[in-house]
């Protein structure tokens, strides 16, 4: 005799995913579409919870505007619950980047490999790929990169590796291919990328060259690569100058007390008699420029 789905009525397949509530089941169509389960698995909790909740119950919890998610967490164990999290803030992460995506490439101010930088909202957006998470990354919290570069010559195929490094702890190399090197340019360039430093200690390459290429150092090519490295640097630099400046302002701005904030000071000091009126006055004009 065949099975029947409690939800939607239609018979659950001898190969399909079911889950067994206290006076019913639900087939894996009803899993996927009532948040319980995939083709595949079951949602963590779901069976706990069916086992605990008759069918009506769970209609009733549908009825009134809420989710298997809204009762989840109560099944969970705490390795789930971590799981669980993680799951929604990975779902968060993808319906920002979703909204976020067509803007970007809209703005774009540069796009290098799968990061698009956009001058107008300070960011570098760094699109999915199939071994990467999407990432939202502050113009204001690149502190330094490396060059990161590697070649050999005809007649030597041993790797030659350099890297120098700019920004905030060089003082920004500017680097040009070639001028980075100490002016030695080999023959081929097996790898060429720049590797960009955060606040929190985090970084990222952009890549230009990988060593499965291995391009000629004088090809067309080659130069393209180069000349758009060299762009991207001279962005970089440009960035972290800014925030330099920002940073040095802001030591100022807090070094340099607001007049007023520092009048009322005097003025509770003249109140309670600690200092008189003349001093008061006195340091009033002082901080006022009078």
């Amino acid at each position: 005799m065949a099975t029947i789905c409690s939800f939607c009525g239609n018979k659950i397949g001898f190969w399909s995913q079911q889950i067994s509530f206290k006076d019913g089941k639900m087939g894996g169509k009803c899993l996927i579409k009532y948040g319980m389960g995939t083709k595949w698995n079951f949602k963590p909790g779901a069976r706990e919870y069916a086992k605990e909740h008759t069918v009506q119950e769970f209609k009733d919890l549908i009825a009134s505007g809420k989710t298997f998610k809204d009762v989840q967490s109560k099944y969970l164990t705490d390795d789930e619950k971590k799981q669980a999290a993680n799951d929604a803030k990975y779902d968060e992460l993808m319906k920002k980047y979703d909204k976020m995506l067509p803007i970007f490439q809209k703005e774009a101010t540069a796009q290098f490999s799968h990061y698009i930088f956009d001058d107008k909202r300070q960011q570098i957006l760094q699109k999915k790929t199939f071994l990467s998470d999407p990432r939202f990354i502050n113009y204001s919290d690149i502190i330094s990169y490396k060059v990161n570069q590697s070649g050999h010559d005809e007649k030597k195929h041993h790797g030659i590796t350099r890297a120098v490094v700019g920004g905030a702890i060089a003082g920004g190399v500017g680097a040009i291919v070639g001028a980075t090197t100490g002016g030695k340019q080999n023959d081929y360039i097996d790898h060429l990328g720049l590797i960009i430093t955060l606040k929190d200690g985090s970084n990222f390459e952009i890549v230009f060259i990988r060593k499965i290429e291995q391009e000629k150092a004088n090809s067309f090519t080659a130069r393209d690569d180069i000349q758009r490295f060299n762009t991207l640097v001279s962005m970089i630099d440009a960035i972290i100058a800014k925030n330099n400046q920002t940073a040095k302002t802001t030591s100022t701005e807090n070094t340099n007390p607001d007049p007023a904030d520092e009048i009322r000071k005097f003025k509770k000091l003249a109140d309670d008699g600690i200092i008189t009126q003349d001093e008061f006055e006195a340091k009033k004009k002082q901080l006022l420029g009078l």
